[in-house]
């Protein structure tokens, strides 16, 4: 080959490598892009682009995890292998792994719980600071009772910062007031982690139980919650091992976790349960309490058990009164981590802060109604800075100041 062909053969090939390179990484920062923003059906052709242009081993760890999230294991599984036979220690892919084969998260011929746990053990030891991987080794660390690694991964989890400031200290909040020795049921991640870590690490409110909704369908971490805080379900061992599912006479589902709030609910009723009992605001389904509405209070971050029935299911005095003890300085970060590869965390985490303005425009409208204008311009005050701090949203914006303008009105 002569110096001419040669020459022009290094520069085409450099040239397809400019024109394809920037191409591929756009695809995989497109599809970056729209799984933190839980679009996950719009990320998989990009993700899909980006393993087949470039062969780089975080496209292919990104698209596991988004078909495993699709439901597409067998596929998940092939696009982990290969990013890890690029990169051995990629901890997306380990943590996609953990994931896939816990029967926790999906019961399919594949599963196996062993399997799981070794990813999760590699994806430590590849990235130590990985939050993403310590969260999975919480849940299996309590299923396979090794209380050094339970503590271990929460602590981590406030030292890398994975836990932001902004969600302990919503979760310092959501514990602070809560009576002696009371059960906080909590819904998701962000209300469950921060809190533990903070009784783990801080010794923060440790008298409190939290109870996690989702995982309390599971008879491992029942028995948790039994043995480690000296619970007594109403419902003897035998009954909770055969628990199922069913569904209501609407054909409504009922779940385990739902059966079982059910008889604490009953329990507490029938003064046969004597630890008080508080549900967070950001548990969405409170169908076990059906029947037994009037006797749940709204005071701030949670719902509290009365044993009388109320005339009103909020305390409007002590709503205000909770959201003014907050340091609204404490909460200007972010409230999910940069690190974070959740998206239903990174989307869910984020309106975190929406529960602060809709309670202070509950308190707004309240103290308007009983005709005490400076109480509610006090909380109308809180709340725009809280908005300007936080929350940052121009629709909430302008209906503090269209409540202002009823105020004056």
């Amino acid at each position: 080959m002569r110096k001419s062909e040669i020459t022009m053969a290094i520069f085409s090939a450099c040239f397809l490598f400019c024109l394809c390179s920037p191409q591929a990484n756009d695809s995989l920062t497109q599809g970056i892009e729209l799984f933190n923003h839980n679009e996950l059906d719009k990320a998989l052709p990009y993700f899909e682009a980006a393993g087949e242009k470039t062969g780089d081993s975080e496209a292919f760890a990104y698209l596991a995890e988004t078909y495993r999230r699709l439901g597409m294991r067998q596929e998940a599984l092939e696009a982990a292998e290969k990013s890890l036979e690029i990169e051995p220690c990629n901890s997306l892919a380990h943590t996609a792994l953990a994931y896939l084969f816990n029967p926790m998260y999906g019961d399919w011929e594949g599963a196996d719980r062993d399997k799981a746990w070794a990813h999760i053990q590699k994806g430590i030891e590849c990235n130590p600071n990985d939050g993403n991987v310590w969260l999975a080794a919480w849940t299996e660390a309590i299923y396979r009772k090794d209380r050094e690694i339970e503590s271990k991964s929460l602590k981590t989890l406030i030292e890398t910062g994975f836990l932001t400031p902004a969600v302990l200290a919503f979760n310092r909040w959501m514990l602070q007031h809560l009576p002696q020795d009371a059960i906080l049921l909590t819904n998701g991640d962000m209300d469950t982690y921060p809190a533990v870590a903070l009784q783990e690490t801080e010794g923060f409110r440790s008298d409190v139980t939290v109870m996690n909704y989702s995982l309390l369908k599971t008879r491992w971490y029942q028995e948790h919650i039994q043995n480690r805080y000296n619970i007594k379900f109403p419902l003897s061992d035998e009954e909770l091992d055969k628990l199922k599912a069913t569904k209501d006479k609407k054909d409504k589902l009922k779940t385990v976790t739902s059966r079982i709030m059910e008889e604490v609910i009953k329990a507490k009723a029938d003064n046969r349960f004597d630890r008080p009992i508080a549900i967070s605001i950001t548990v969405g389904d409170f169908s076990f309490a059906e029947g037994f509405e009037d006797h749940f209070i709204l005071k701030g971050a949670y719902n509290l058990w009365s044993d009388d029935v109320v005339e009103s299911n909020y305390d409007v005095d002590a709503i205000k009164s909770s959201l003014e003890s907050l340091n609204i300085s404490d909460f200007s970060g972010p409230f999910v981590s940069a690190a974070d590869r959740s998206p239903v965390r990174i989307v869910s985490t984020r309106k975190i802060a929406l529960n602060f303005a809709n309670l202070a425009i509950l308190v707004i409208n309240e103290k308007t109604a009983m005709n005490q204008p400076d109480e509610a311009l006090s909380m109308l005050r809180w709340a725009e800075q809280a908005n300007k701090t936080i929350i940052k949203d121009p629709e909430i914006a302008a209906e503090l100041k269209e409540l202002e303008d009823s105020i004056s009105n």
